[in-house]
């Protein structure tokens, strides 16, 4: 079930604005995703500077050229980057420096997720004030949400090589907190009429549909029956590829048969790219890699893969890294500062979860 790996593809610049579809070309686009990306206080506090701003691009350097070789790099930035004025924050109303942005792009991703159950820790305004950081970057998409209703009912397109790819992405809630009342754009929540309509504008405006699902049971290994459910319905619609974020570990791979007879490939969790969280599994997040190949007119899926991924701190929870398992070392897993926090934890238990959680899909390629 597992198809070889990308090569790498070349970067041209983004559209991002909705466009009928009309283009005959024939076109290959590889794409890289990444999980959730966390800035706990601890991740946060070792990225300081000294001089009052923060830097976290080292923690990427081991990852860094899988990320910019994709054409389209897409991550789950799990909190709103609201930035000093709303104050700095994680664990468990989450409130991130801009740098963080700042870095993302210039690691070379192009579409950032937000809609996730951790966007309303600082109210409304810690949407607007992210939505208003985001505009620094006017080439980057960022999917989920949205400064007004007309905002809410554009589609992010993303073109490359020829190829029109849409990005939708929904969160299955907000930990509690409410959307304002004549606010409810702000976050896109799961909502099966309101999918419907956005991947049915996007298939009428790009060749590719691709949906971030905020999804699934915390620290479960095991995919839901919610999700199941959901996975059918988007694949039913002919959406072309999902990638699922939420559970903090990795969960399985998957073919869905859509009604139509077309294939949707699911990616149900990518488990954390980056957190200080304090559980053995949860170290062990994934990077997926897609080919979407347009010939025709249709677009297929022709090769794909995932990588499982260790993030690697220090004791004292610094220093923090994200390697590739493969690349990862004996002497690194001694030092893991999850050694502090649980147990066990080394090459050997990591590639453990990794085989039994993902099957046929596991490699060990580099």
């Amino acid at each position: 079930s597992q198809a070889s790996s990308p090569g790498e593809g070349t970067s041209n610049s983004s559209s991002g604005r909705e466009q009928p579809v009309g283009n005959s070309k024939d076109g290959i686009v590889d794409i890289f995703a990444a999980g959730d990306n966390i800035l706990h206080q601890a991740v946060i506090d070792s990225a300081e500077t000294g001089d009052g701003s923060y830097d976290f691009t080292k923690y990427y350097q081991y990852i860094a050229r899988d990320i910019e070789n994709a054409d389209i790099a897409v991550i789950n930035q799990e909190s709103p980057l609201g930035g000093e004025t709303l104050g700095i924050g994680g664990y468990p109303n989450f409130n991130s420096p801009q740098e963080i942005g700042d870095n993302l792009v210039s690691l070379g991703f192009d579409v950032i997720t937000q809609a996730n159950n951790h966007m309303m820790d600082k109210g409304a305004k810690g949407v607007t004030e992210t939505l208003k950081y985001w505009k620094k970057h006017p080439d980057t998409t960022v999917v989920g949400i949205n400064e007004s209703e007309a905002d809410r009912s554009r589609t992010r397109i993303v073109e490359r090589n020829g190829v029109k790819v849409a990005f939708l992405a929904y969160t299955y809630g907000l930990n509690g907190y409410k959307l304002p009342a004549g606010q409810e754009y702000l976050v896109n929540l799961i909502d099966r009429d309101a999918i419907k309509e956005d991947v049915e504008r996007a298939q009428a405006e790009a060749d590719a549909v691709v949906v971030s699902m905020h999804w699934g049971v915390e620290y479960s290994t095991t995919t839901s029956s919610t999700q199941h459910s959901l996975a059918q319905y988007l694949a039913d619609l002919g959406v072309n590829l999902v990638i699922g974020h939420h559970p903090h570990v990795i969960q399985r791979v998957s073919r869905v048969k859509g009604k139509n007879g077309n294939e949707t490939l699911v990616f149900y969790s990518l488990g954390n790219f980056l957190s200080s969280q304090e559980r053995s599994p949860r170290m062990l997040g994934a990077v997926a890699n897609v080919r979407l190949e347009k010939k025709d007119g249709a677009v297929t899926i022709t090769q794909a893969k995932i990588t499982p991924t260790v993030t690697h701190f220090e004791k004292g929870k610094k220093d923090f890294k994200i390697y590739k398992l493969s690349e990862y070392t004996d002497e690194l897993a001694a030092r893991h500062g999850i050694h502090e926090f649980d147990s066990p934890f080394s090459i050997g238990s990591l590639t453990s979860l990794a085989k039994n959680v993902l099957k046929d899909w596991y490699s060990e390629d580099k």
